[in-house]
C-alpha cells in the first residue's frame, strides 16, 4: 500500500502562514500521512530470478597472473581523475583488485599515471 507524505504548517488560528518565533525561525511543523486507496497503484518491486550476470574478471580469463604498474592496461580500471573503479563497476575478482591496487597506487608513485 502506497503512503502519501505531506507537510502542513501547524498554526492556531488556522492562516496560511507558519507559526514563528521572535527570531523569524518555525516553532513547529506537523507531518500528515494520508494513505491512498488501492486504485491501480502498485509499488515499485523488482522481479525475482532477473539478476544481471556478474561480469568475468578480465586478467582471470587471460591467465595474467600478476599485474605489473607498467602495464598500459590499468588504465582502463581508472577515471578521468585518476580514481580507481570499484569492483562491482570493474567486474574484476577480489585477488586482482587488491593487485591492480597496489599497481596503480606503484604507478601513481613513480608518475607513470
Amino acid at each position: 500500500m502506497l503512503q502519501k507524505i505531506s507537510s502542513k504548517w501547524k498554526d492556531d488560528n488556522n492562516r496560511n502562514k507558519p507559526k514563528t518565533n521572535n527570531l523569524g525561525g518555525i516553532m513547529s511543523v506537523e507531518i500528515v500521512v494520508e494513505q491512498q486507496g488501492q486504485g491501480g497503484d502498485k509499488p515499485f518491486t523488482k522481479k525475482p530470478g532477473l539478476r544481471q550476470k556478474k561480469k568475468p574478471c578480465g586478467f582471470c580469463s587471460e591467465k595474467n597472473v600478476y599485474i605489473d604498474y607498467k602495464d598500459p592496461r590499468i588504465k582502463k580500471y581508472l577515471t578521468e581523475k585518476g580514481k580507481i573503479i570499484s569492483r562491482r563497476q570493474t567486474g574484476l575478482c577480489a585477488a586482482h583488485q587488491r593487485e591492480l591496487t597496489v599497481a596503480v597506487k606503484r604507478a601513481r608513485n613513480m608518475a607513470l599515471v
